[in-house]
């Protein structure tokens, strides 16, 4: 069984989450500079992988920002971005940070870019 077969049973569930956006977490940023504050940082596990998960929102929407970090590009990534929210602890302490929501309320510029 591929993608297709596999995904076709949440169509309908895709389709209404792309007609009403605003059910979860808000209108996504427009393309530009913005002032937002992080509201989520997490550590989560997905098919054997790890990824830091970032929110950045403000009045217009909100934003996420994803980094892999099971391999070196998505850890050097992370690791300057954990640095300029004010983390500088170990990778091996970022789950515990994101949990005790060290990095909540940090309020960056951010640009968005289409592509």
């Amino acid at each position: 069984m591929g993608f297709k077969d596999e995904m076709e049973q949440f169509d309908d569930e895709w389709a209404q989450e792309q007609a009403n956006p605003s059910q979860r977490g808000g209108p996504t940023l427009p393309e530009g500079p913005h002032q937002a504050a992080v509201t989520e940082a997490r550590v989560e596990e997905y098919n054997e992988r790890w990824t830091w998960v970032l929110k950045f929102q403000n009045e217009e929407g909100a934003v996420r920002k994803w980094q892999n970090l099971d391999n070196e590009v998505g850890r050097s990534i992370a690791a300057q971005d954990a640095k300029m929210l004010g983390y500088d602890g170990p990778l091996s302490g970022l789950q515990v940070a994101c949990e005790q929501e060290v990095l909540i309320g940090w309020v960056c510029e951010i640009r968005l870019l289409k592509r």
